[in-house]
């Protein structure tokens, strides 16, 4: 699985896996150095195992119907080593004011 995966040079990409419930394996990844996505699957509702990440070249985030949960990303925003955010058609597309703001 992908529960020691610490980092991946280059792009990392999760493309609608309809089984994929939780993200939860990844948390121990720390680094992406280029572009990390998630594209669907309509089942994921969190974020919650991306609390370790500490610089992402880039982070998209689309077409998750049932994705609410973003407070994950807080460390990484505060860090400020997200270089690019980009989140849409969503069932929440927060800013990243948005998570700085409304998560603790």
């Amino acid at each position: 699985g992908l529960d020691n995966l610490t980092s991946v040079s280059f792009k990392f990409s999760i493309f609608d896996n309809a089984s994929l419930k939780s993200i939860a394996a990844l948390s121990k990844l720390k680094n992406v150095g280029d572009y990390f996505s998630f594209y669907g699957p309509d089942s994921l509702q969190s974020l919650q195992g991306l609390e370790s990440l500490e610089y992402v070249g880039g982070l998209m985030i689309l077409n998750h119907a049932m994705l609410t949960e973003f407070c994950a990303l807080k460390r990484l925003l505060e860090l400020n080593t997200l270089d690019n955010y980009f989140c849409s058609v969503n069932a929440y597309n927060p800013s990243r004011d948005d998570i700085r703001t409304n998560c603790k």
